[in-house]
C-alpha cells in the first residue's frame, strides 16, 4: 500500500506501515526517521552533502584551498522541491525531488598546519557571493512501502578544478546504536592501494573499535569495497 504524505511549508512527512520519515523542505534532507517508534537518526542530522575530512600530513599541497573554499562550513539551501509522482495513483512508492545549493557564508584559513594544534579562522570580511565556490545537487528520494529509502544524487560544482578531500554524505545516529556490521574488506582499515590482504567478509565491531590511534594525523578507519553496512 502506498505511503501517505502530509505536506506543509517546512516539511513533507511520509508515513507507512511501521515507519515515519520527515523531510526538511529548507535543507532537502531527512529531518527524522523512525521504524516502529524507534529513532534511527538524530533529529535534524539526516544525510547532508559533505566534502571535507581532517587533513593529514600528505595533504600539505591541497588542504589550504579546502578552507579557502569553505568546505568545512557548507550551508544547504533548497532552491526548489516537488512531490514528483503525486498524481500517479498507481505507484506504490513516493518520490520527492530537491534541488539544493551548498555554499559557505565566507572564506576561511587553517592556521597551524596539519600536525599538532591548529584552528580554523573564519574570514568574515570575505563573504561569498553567487560566483564563489558552491555545489548544486539534484536529489530524488524514493520511499517504498516497506520503509526502504533510496537516494539518487547528481552533484556538480562551479569549480571543476578543485581537488576534493572526499565527497559523500554525512549523518548522525543516536548514541545507543554502537554495534557496526559491514560486508566488505576488513577487519583492519585498508585503502585502494593496500587492500588485498583484507578479505571481503561480514565484519562486526563496535563503532569505537573502528578508531586507529596513529601518532601523527593520517587517514584511518577506511574500508574498501563495502557493499552494505548496518
Amino acid at each position: 500500500e502506498r505511503p501517505v504524505v502530509d505536506k506543509s511549508e517546512d516539511y513533507m512527512t511520509v508515513t507507512g506501515e511501521g515507519f515515519t520519515v520527515k523531510f526538511d523542505n529548507r535543507q532537502g534532507t531527512v529531518h527524522s526517521l523512525e521504524y516502529n517508534g524507534r529513532k534511527v537518526l538524530r533529529d535534524g542530522e539526516g544525510p547532508r552533502l559533505d566534502a571535507l575530512r581532517a587533513p593529514t600530513d600528505n595533504d600539505n599541497w591541497a588542504y589550504r584551498q579546502w578552507f579557502e573554499k569553505g568546505l568545512h562550513n557548507l550551508k544547504h539551501k533548497v532552491l526548489e522541491y516537488a512531490w514528483v509522482n503525486e498524481a500517479k495513483k498507481n505507484d506504490n512508492f513516493i518520490q520527492l525531488m530537491y534541488t539544493i545549493e551548498s555554499q559557505a557564508p565566507n572564506a576561511a584559513s587553517l592556521e597551524g598546519g596539519t600536525s599538532g594544534r591548529y584552528q580554523v579562522k573564519e574570514l568574515v570580511d570575505r563573504p561569498f557571493g553567487p560566483d564563489d565556490f558552491k555545489f548544486t545537487t539534484n536529489q530524488i528520494w524514493t520511499i517504498y512501502p516497506d520503509g526502504s529509502i533510496e537516494l539518487q544524487s547528481n552533484i556538480t560544482s562551479n569549480d571543476a578544478g578543485l581537488v576534493l578531500a572526499r565527497l559523500g554524505y554525512v549523518m548522525q545516529l543516536p548514541d545507543e546504536l554502537q554495534q557496526y556490521t559491514y560486508y566488505g574488506r576488513g577487519p583492519w582499515n585498508n585503502y585502494n592501494d593496500r587492500r588485498t590482504g583484507s578479505f571481503i567478509e561480514i565484519h562486526r565491531s563496535t563503532v569505537k573499535e573502528q578508531y586507529v590511534g596513529f601518532p601523527k594525523p593520517q587517514s584511518m578507519g577506511n574500508r574498501e569495497e563495502v557493499r552494505w553496512c548496518a
